[in-house]
């Protein structure tokens, strides 16, 4: 694809560097693009061109660190289709360029608050499900001496 070159050299613009690594569709992975990314010292994490390479420690490492590359990519495409499939994004049908990405930006806001509500609620959950294990067992407890007057004589 063509706007390759010119998202990376945004990404120059916008942070100072180049980024270490470029995760996208197999169409990035041109050789016209894999040429650039080189000349600027940047890796590409799509899948290699050409035969397959004989398996070595190298080559094994260097297909484990794509895959874990690829991962990272796979689980921002995933929120890309959560926000698509519980919030509506890929119904953005806005006139304009700007009322469209303050459309996204709101929608990816309501995301990380559902996240975060997300994550709120699980830890007040296993706090009060600890807490009410932790009185359950220590009402058992006092409830077994109340029951049995003889339990302080079999001491």
């Amino acid at each position: 694809s063509v706007d390759l070159k010119p998202q990376i050299e945004a990404y120059r613009t916008q942070f100072g560097f180049y980024p270490e690594w470029v995760s996208g569709d197999k169409i990035y992975g041109t050789r016209d693009n894999r040429i650039y990314m080189k000349a600027k010292g940047i890796k590409y994490s799509g899948v290699a061109l050409g035969r397959a390479k004989s398996l070595t420690i190298e080559h094994k490492a260097e297909i484990k660190e794509r895959k874990k590359r690829n991962g990272q990519r796979s689980r921002v495409e995933g929120k890309f289709g959560e926000g698509k499939r519980k919030y509506n994004l890929g119904l953005v049908k806005a006139k304009r360029s700007d009322t469209s990405e303050s459309w996204i930006g709101a929608v990816f806001f309501v995301m990380n608050i559902a996240h975060f509500l997300r994550v709120i609620f699980l830890s007040f959950l296993k706090i009060s499900l600890a807490r009410i294990k932790m009185l359950k067992s220590m009402f058992l407890n006092t409830y077994h001496v109340f029951k049995n007057p003889l339990f302080y004589l079999a001491r």
